[in-house]
């Protein structure tokens, strides 16, 4: 529930919320000072904003934010630099999950198709030209329109440019693209298919191409449509898909065998974690999901999060569309914080870096934001004392976002990609007391 204090004389209020991630904003208009809002994802921060109608005109918006409860059951995590958003006007909080190599993403709303799209969406950013398979497994038919496939999106707005490839539960398989934001998608379908078929997007500058295939072999794949040039070219969202096609629904698809190629993603990384080992030497862990011309794996370390060196190096398995597991020891870590990252290597010299994790040896009893400057997020790791909530202020003191770490994490990443670039205040609570430090976003 939102509430505020009533503006003498206004007759309506206009209250917009959104999720950081996500670049398109819900509408609600009431007339009271209260308002319930539902199908929130869990464990997630929401900006959200409040403006009265008067009969002279509108009042000046009022900002703030809020976070949902922490997320129950066993809904294993997206790989690394994956993430996942209802996109639009949903009727029921969609999620996405990864176990096991198998993708499980429920969404509502009511489909990828005319002027505004709404769906769950679990998706990366790359840059450059790159391809995308899966073979959708399954479908639960919670409305025969329902939608499960792959998708290249232009942002994270409900009315972006985007080509979409699936299946739908009795409509057969279905290509859907917007090349002018904001206008009536077109769609075409192909009679006869239904999951499990394997479906691909590829994209080549800014021409994009959908093909599917039932086995999914080498010579088994017909393109659908024609290749179609949807104007954006250089970075772009891409991902798997999901709605329910009826807003009063949730629809259910499995994806199998995920494989992205191209870009600077040579590997889809599930985890990465490490432990302290009696305090003697840090154990590191990997698992990737699959693998696709990958060469090597550096082990790199840090003491302040952003200046790292190299410790070790592992050889990859190359091409892989099952879970590997990898293991590596820093048999001399520093006292103090030590950071850890992976720089994955492509057979072809591309690389990728994995998330940063934090390990304390000895006597590390203080906390430490990083990466300062930095654009698209900043870390946070705590001390000795544990950290209760982390508040972003802008230059003038205003608060813009506050993260409650509800699950007592050592290593926090607050996303910034929709902050303006500029200084800003990031005030931290711990058991201890409270610290306040500048951080600049290029």
């Amino acid at each position: 529930m939102l509430s505020w204090q009533g503006f003498p004389g206004a007759t309506s209020y206009l209250i917009e919320y959104k999720t950081p991630i996500v670049s398109s904003w819900i509408s609600r208009t009431t007339s009271t000072t209260s308002l319930n809002i539902s199908a929130l994802s869990c464990n997630t921060g929401y900006t959200y904003s409040i403006q009265a109608s008067c009969p002279q005109g509108a009042s000046a918006q009022a900002t703030s934010t809020f976070t949902t409860s922490a997320c129950t059951g066993t809904c294993g995590s997206l790989p690394t630099r994956y993430f996942n958003a209802d996109i639009g006007d949903i009727g029921f909080a969609g999620s996405s999950c990864l176990s096991n190599g198998i993708y499980t993403i429920t969404g509502s709303g009511t489909g990828i198709t005319g002027s505004s799209d709404q769906f769950q969406y679990a998706f990366t950013n790359l840059s450059g030209d790159e391809y995308m398979i899966a073979q959708i497994l399954s479908q639960d038919a919670a409305d025969p329109a329902d939608q499960a496939g792959l998708m290249f999106r232009d942002s994270i707005s409900n009315t972006s440019r985007f080509i979409f490839i699936g299946t739908t539960s009795s409509g057969g398989a279905e290509l859907a693209w917007r090349s002018v934001a904001g206008a009536v998608a077109t769609t075409m379908t192909v009679n006869g298919i239904s999951a499990p078929y394997w479906v691909e997007l590829s994209k080549e500058g800014s021409v994009y191409k959908a093909y599917i295939s039932q086995s999914g072999a080498a010579g088994s794949w017909t393109e659908v449509g024609a290749p179609t040039d949807l104007g954006f070219s250089n970075s772009a969202y891409l991902g798997m898909a999901v709605s329910s096609y009826n807003n009063s629904l949730l629809s259910q698809a499995t994806f199998g065998s995920f494989t992205v190629e191209g870009g600077d993603l040579p590997v889809t990384l599930i985890n990465f974690s490490g432990i302290n080992v009696n305090n003697l030497y840090a154990q590191l862990n990997w698992t990737t999901a699959t693998e696709v011309n990958s060469s090597y794996f550096d082990l790199e370390r840090s003491g302040d999060g952003m200046h790292f060196v190299t410790i070790d190096s592992l050889e990859a398995a190359g091409n892989s569309v099952s879970p590997r597991n990898y293991a590596d020891k820093d048999e001399n870590p520093m006292n103090g914080h030590d950071f850890y990252r992976l720089k994955i290597v492509n057979r072809d010299g591309t690389f990728a870096y994995s998330n940063i994790i934090s390990l304390i040896f000895g006597n590390g009893t203080v906390l430490q934001l990083f990466p300062n400057p930095a654009k698209d997020y900043f870390m946070v790791a705590a001390g000795t004392n544990p950290v209760s909530v982390i508040t972003v202020l802008d230059a003038t003191g205003k608060v813009i976002r506050q993260l409650l770490n509800q699950n007592g994490s050592s290593l926090i990443t607050i996303d910034t990609r929709s902050l303006s670039a500029g200084l800003y205040f990031i005030r931290i609570t711990t058991t201890a007391g409270t610290d306040i430090q500048k951080w600049i976003k290029d």
